[in-house]
């Protein structure tokens, strides 16, 4: 059965439904604006402590000579590597098929 209201009584609901609404909607910005404030302060907060790990000193240069060795040597690991583990049976027998490349004749 519908409730009856008088005049009174349903612009009363009414002002209530909104003023609720309005409250849903403000704690929901609130809630937005506060974890989003919280993500910034955290990223700002590990990139300081990635600046200080780092130590991003003028006194430290960067040898590019070193690291286009070292870089080398990793690539012709990784090479041989991966011939290895072309050659190597698998458990149960077969061996791995690898595509040739298409580029190297």
């Amino acid at each position: 059965m519908e409730k009856q209201y008088r005049d009174g009584d349903a612009k009363k609901d009414k002002m209530m439904w909104e003023k609720e609404e309005g409250d849903k909607h403000a704690a929901l910005w609130a809630g937005v604006i506060f974890f989003m404030s919280l993500i910034i302060f955290l990223w700002f907060l590990n990139t300081k402590s990635l600046f200080e790990y780092f130590n991003f000193n003028k006194k430290k240069s960067f040898n590019i000579d070193q690291f286009s060795v070292e870089f080398d040597q990793a690539l012709a690991e990784f090479k041989s590597d991966t011939e290895k583990m072309k050659n190597e049976p698998v458990p149960n027998g077969f061996r791995l098929q690898v595509p040739n490349d298409q580029g190297k004749q």
